[in-house]
């Protein structure tokens, strides 16, 4: 799987690694010499590194998506984007499920529409008990904020408890559930 996910950054980072050179002022119609060689090098080998981290990251993190125990949830808590105000709040078990299993199949990135956004969806669960914590000492969690984008089969996830690392993706599913679970 990892050689998948750095065969895949190397072919996005390629035509990236040329236009460095261009924009580095390695071009035939230019002298070049040992710095600006070594430094257009430099340059490209650190946009491939970046680039290469940032797709793995991404990778990593739809895959720990697809992973996540959704039966865990405690409520979901839907919100207007514009006014920051909850319109409604879910604790139904099986309407959570229902409305995020969709999630689990997925495993795309995707470019994050310009479209305004639509609802946020805050994802709350029960925080792990650590060792000797008591049971009623324990306090919920945000875990995923998930938006959707008008006229949009996109939604963008931020997981929360991991330093907001944020992805969008492509999946009618999802996005069609989440509306219903916030209609």
């Amino acid at each position: 799987m990892i050689a998948k996910k750095h065969t895949f950054a190397a072919l996005l980072i390629t035509p990236l690694l040329a236009a460095t050179f261009l924009l580095s002022g390695c071009s035939v119609n230019f002298t070049l010499n040992e710095d600006s060689v070594n430094d257009a090098e430099s340059s490209a080998t650190e946009a491939a590194d970046s680039l290469a981290n940032a797709a793995e990251d991404s990778a990593d993190a739809a895959e720990m998506l697809a992973g996540i125990e959704f039966e865990k949830a405690t409520r979901i808590v839907v919100c207007d984007p514009k006014t920051g105000k909850t319109i409604k709040e879910i604790t139904d078990q099986t309407a959570i499920e229902e409305a995020l299993m969709p999630l689990s199949q997925e495993n795309s990135i995707a470019i994050t529409p310009d479209a305004p956004k639509e609802y946020i969806f805050e994802l709350w669960q029960p925080e792990t008990i650590k060792l000797g914590q008591d049971e009623s000492d324990v306090s919920e969690e945000k875990v995923l904020e998930i938006t959707t984008y008008e006229n949009s089969d996109t939604i963008r996830i931020s997981m929360t408890v991991l330093g907001n690392i944020s992805f969008s993706m492509t999946s009618a599913d999802s996005a069609e559930a989440l509306r219903n679970l916030a209609e």
